[in-house]
């Protein structure tokens, strides 16, 4: 799994390249506008495996592409800045769900880390409707969230709380200001 912001650069034969090195079930691009119509085309002609794109729903700003021999991939959610995919993996025993957030959230030079904060928070809200909806708290978040990692909207356990730590690894929860709030790993 393999996620890129091209930034608006070509990039698309290095980004073939990388798929095919890496044997990716996933490619998630942010900043695609550089991405031709092509890319599926040129990608399938070049790989040992068939990939499809992905339904965005409302979000334009990540495209998604896997395996076509992955089981069961649908879109769970979206909004402008997100794609939310729930993933059932039959191959393991027994049979797992994945959910995976794909997100371009709002940039630092027009919206200030406040306000980038408090989209985190309706972000965190959708993860958690999103999990109750599909009974599963096996969640990927990847993507480029346009903040540090240890910025308050990521590290703050009442905002993401995504932590570089064993408990938020085991996905737990921890209770601040009499309120529980669900974690995060983040292995940066």
């Amino acid at each position: 799994m393999s996620d890129w912001n091209l930034a608006r650069n070509n990039l698309q034969s290095l980004l073939i390249e990388f798929v095919i090195e890496n044997d990716l079930d996933f490619l998630f691009i942010a900043e695609h506008s550089s991405i031709a119509d092509d890319f599926i085309i040129q990608l399938n002609t070049l790989s040992p495996h068939t990939y499809k794109q992905l339904e965005s729903g409302k979000c334009d700003k990540v495209k998604a592409f896997t395996r076509r021999s992955l089981s069961t991939v649908g879109l769970a959610s979206s909004s402008s800045r997100y794609a939310a995919y729930h993933v059932d993996i039959v191959q393991s025993i027994p049979p797992r769900k994945l959910l995976i957030f794909a997100v371009h959230l709002i940039d630092p030079y027009n919206h200030s880390l406040t306000t980038r904060s408090r989209y985190i928070l309706k972000l965190k809200a959708s993860i958690e409707d999103t999990e109750r909806s599909l009974g599963s708290n096996n969640t990927l978040l990847i993507g480029d969230f346009n903040m540090n990692p240890h910025d308050y909207g990521i590290s703050g356990v009442n905002y993401l709380g995504a932590l570089n730590s064993k408990i938020a690894a085991k996905r737990n929860t921890i209770k601040y200001l009499d309120e529980e709030h669900s974690l995060f790993y983040n292995p940066t």
